[in-house]
């Protein structure tokens, strides 16, 4: 049964009752809108950057994040030292989560590694120690970071703002 009744005041059709077949229908045709507009505008907003997948999977499964490039650039730890201008062992331990590394070395770090996205985007390389520590979701916190860094500094009217130095 498909059949529509209308209910009218003043002459005018004002509402429809339909058979709950066709509500239904209507509803995840409009679901199905809502999809093919989420997935246009996130379509829209890309940048084109890629993380790698053996990267994203590696992360997931716990691995730091610089160990994850620098086993998808195929780097050594001395190659990658020697890039960033540190020592290998200071690199092994950032890897291992005993230290965490200064904002220019993780830059540095992100420059020899090829991470892709402006540089204010690469500070994903949280230390794997504080995610272990701190439950489930923080184990995904560096890839979270990631994603969302790149999208929030996608946007020019929500990059943050720095105030004039006085």
């Amino acid at each position: 049964m498909t059949e529509i009744q209308f209910i009218e005041r003043d002459g005018k059709r004002e509402y429809a009752v339909v058979p709950i077949e066709v509500f239904e229908r209507l509803m995840s045709a409009a679901e199905d809108m809502d999809d093919i507009a989420l997935y246009e505008a996130a379509k829209a907003a890309d940048d084109g950057t890629r993380i790698p997948a053996e990267v994203l999977y590696a992360t997931l499964d716990g691995v730091h994040p610089i160990k994850a490039w620098r086993s998808y650039r195929k780097l050594t730890l001395q190659a990658l030292a020697d890039s960033a201008g540190i020592s290998k062992a200071f690199l092994s331990q950032i890897e291992n989560g005993k230290r965490t590394g200064t904002i220019a070395v993780l830059s540095a770090l992100a420059r020899a590694l090829d991470v892709p996205g402006r540089p204010s985007d690469r500070m994903s390389f949280v230390p794997q120690s504080r995610a272990r520590s701190g439950g489930f979701l923080l184990q995904y916190l560096p890839v979270l970071l990631i994603f969302t860094l790149k999208l929030w500094l996608s946007q020019p009217n929500l990059s943050p703002q720095r105030e004039p130095s006085a």
